[in-house]
């Protein structure tokens, strides 16, 4: 989760009015590594400690990967709303 829900929020809104404006112009790739990144690291470093005292790695990684999960759907749910 987002340290700041509000703030977060607004860069989605905003990403999103951006990112429909570049496909309305024809834009057709669109580079989110920046975004899955931040998510990775931010998860990663938020459940790390927690995953090591139990040797719990399986978990933090899957906990990895359905945070960069989520990015990838919200980006692929703004692309497709924004061809409609």
């Amino acid at each position: 989760m987002h340290r700041y829900p509000a703030l977060a929020a607004r860069r989605v809104q905003a990403a999103g009015r951006g990112l429909r404006r570049a496909v309305a112009l024809g834009v057709c790739k669109v580079n989110v590594n920046a975004e899955l990144r931040e998510r990775y690291l931010t998860r990663l470093t938020d459940r790390l400690r927690a995953a090591l005292e139990g040797w719990r790695l399986l978990e933090l990684e899957s906990s990895v990967v359905d945070a960069v999960a989520e990015v990838v759907a919200s980006k692929l749910d703004l692309i497709e709303g924004a061809r409609s």
